[in-house]
């Protein structure tokens, strides 16, 4: 169906090789592919018709036949037509390789070197070999690919952006990630919503869709925490067990924009600063976030070795911000308070540890007393 109609220009029949894929692209050169594990399959847009169905790991369309990459003792990309009958074979040597969508080139993701599968010759770029945030992610018609700390053009290798190295894009691993034409901007479909981002950004540009609510079919685990930021405009919640989410409060909660999500390993509770310019999320692990864009700030460390089994031992679930946010304030695994100053360029270094135990610290206004 086109863009803004209702009518379908086309309606596909069942294939009769089998059962193809449900991830649906539509190729140059006019046909749609059904991308699955086992089958896919190929239509004619131009009269609905079914042209075709291969079995393969990655395929695209190229010219009016398959592209696929086929894995054995070497990895070959073969081109066959329509019935499956081989056209051409070139042999890429051992090692992964990522397939475009157009057919024509391939990222090597043991060295990150692009390949030309038309000549077979390696397109020069300034990938570093070992640098990789993420699988290779190539737009829609592999006119650009994300891969190792930019954004390239497939035609000729040239740079088009970069990625922050500490930025939330960096951060996603590309998970479930979809790339913009001109790869200015990348969608991740992670947690069950769209968040776009801008590659170059450190945070999140948006994140489609509404609230996370609690979900009774998950049994009953619902939000864990919630805070807000002075002025009422910004509030932070905890779904326990997925991740903690940034509001943009609207009269109608269920009009509010999502702004950001954060997460730790076990997401327990949340704080934000008076300002909203400060979030943290606390739980099995601990984290701080920019409340405006949901950079990230302090970013989660492991637990130290020898921690030992719960019961014994705090969760970091009690983490409270000053209301100036000069100074954020936590329960630790030894079952100590650690105050934190916030300035301090070291992240999660304490500036002093007391005899807290699992609870919670609360400042006085002004922030001389705690």
């Amino acid at each position: 169906t086109a863009i803004g109609e209702n009518v379908p220009t086309a309606v596909l029949a069942g294939a009769p090789a089998g059962r193809c894929g449900n991830q649906f692209s539509i190729s140059a050169d006019g046909s749609v592919l059904a991308v699955g594990a086992d089958l896919s399959c190929a239509w004619r847009l131009s009269d609905s018709s079914f042209v075709g169905s291969i079995a393969s790991e990655q395929v695209a369309i190229r010219d009016g036949h398959f592209v696929t990459i086929e894995r054995g003792e070497s990895t070959d990309v073969v081109q066959r037509d329509f019935q499956g009958r081989e056209l051409s074979r070139l042999t890429l040597g051992p090692g992964p390789v990522a397939l475009s969508p157009a057919g024509d080139r391939a990222v090597n993701t043991n060295d990150n070197t692009l390949l030309d599968l038309e000549s077979g010759k390696v397109v020069a770029w300034d990938v570093p070999p070992t640098l990789s945030f993420s699988l290779p992610c190539f737009s829609p018609a592999g006119e650009v690919v994300l891969v190792g700390d930019g954004i390239f053009s497939t035609a000729d290798g040239v740079r088009r952006f970069r990625l922050a190295p500490k930025g939330r894009l960096a951060a996603s691993g590309g998970s479930e990630l979809a790339l913009a034409r001109d790869g200015s901007r990348a969608v991740s479909s992670g947690l069950g919503r769209a968040t776009v981002f801008d590659v170059e950004a450190l945070g999140v540009g948006v994140v489609l869709g509404p609230p996370v609510l609690p979900d009774p079919n998950r049994g009953g685990i619902g939000a864990s925490d919630l805070a807000i930021s002075r002025d009422g405009t910004t509030l932070v919640y905890s779904s326990q067990g997925l991740a903690a989410f940034g509001l943009r409060l609207a009269p109608s909660f269920g009009d509010s924009q999502v702004l950001w999500d954060m997460r730790v390993e076990l997401n327990l509770s949340v704080d934000i600063s008076k300002d909203g310019h400060l979030a943290a999320v606390g739980g099995d692990g601990r984290a701080l976030y920019d409340g405006r864009d949901g950079r990230r700030v302090w970013d989660a460390v492991p637990p130290p070795p020898g921690i030992g089994v719960p019961g014994q031992i705090c969760l970091l679930d009690r983490l409270r911000l000053s209301p100036k946010a000069t100074w954020l304030a936590s329960s630790d695994y030894t079952r100590k308070l650690q105050v934190f100053r916030l300035s301090d360029a070291e992240p999660w270094q304490p500036l002093v540890e007391l005899p807290g135990g699992c609870d919670a610290a609360t400042f006085s206004r002004d922030e001389r007393l705690m």
